[in-house]
């Protein structure tokens, strides 16, 4: 059940993500182009030399100078590449987020896991040795194989609460927060 929580949290994520860095660059490339057609027009003037016979036709075309354009075309294509980059950047980190959470709580929990473990496993490591000794020498052994099977069913219980507590986990991060500021519905 975790993995498809996962994979729709990943694929939210990324929907999210990718219709926010489409949005933000459609707004980039279109306040740039806004603004380099003011300013080409802002430093053109009207072709009155046309040869058209009509003067309501005067100004349909549009002279401009080329040398007063291309520094301001450059510096917008700079601005736009530097913010597209800086949102690129942004959405980035963004992205990595949930799984940079998700990397840490998974190192948290091998370390939990394996300190919890590595006491009865030290235990029953010894208790395997006390046994090889025993039965080497024809001791008996049946208190140490009870102390084995006490220290196995200690081990079971600890793995089985460590995966229940990786699936309660898994569960808690599906849920949506609760607004504790919130009015309670009474009955």
């Amino acid at each position: 059940m975790s993995v498809d929580v996962d994979r729709k949290r990943v694929n939210t994520s990324a929907r999210i993500i990718g219709l926010w860095v489409g949005i933000s660059s459609a707004v980039v490339i279109a306040a740039g182009v806004g603004a380099l057609v003011a300013i080409i027009l802002s430093h053109s003037r009207g072709d009155s030399d046309s040869h058209d016979d009509h003067d309501d036709h005067r100004f349909d075309r549009v002279v401009v100078d080329v040398d007063d354009v291309v520094s301001w075309i450059l510096v917008f294509g700079i601005v736009a590449v530097v913010s597209l980059s800086l949102i690129a950047w942004a959405t980035a980190r963004r992205a990595v987020r949930p799984l940079a959470e998700a990397l840490s709580a998974q190192r948290a929990f091998v370390a939990d896991a394996s300190h919890e473990l590595r006491t009865p496993l030290t235990a029953l490591d010894s208790r395997v040795q006390i046994l090889e000794r025993r039965l080497a020498r024809g001791e008996p052994i049946s208190d140490v194989v009870s102390e084995l099977r006490r220290d196995s069913d200690g081990m079971a219980e600890i793995l089985a609460d460590l995966l229940l507590e990786a699936q309660l986990g898994a569960q808690h991060a599906a849920m949506p927060p609760t607004d504790l500021r919130a009015p309670s519905k009474k009955p």
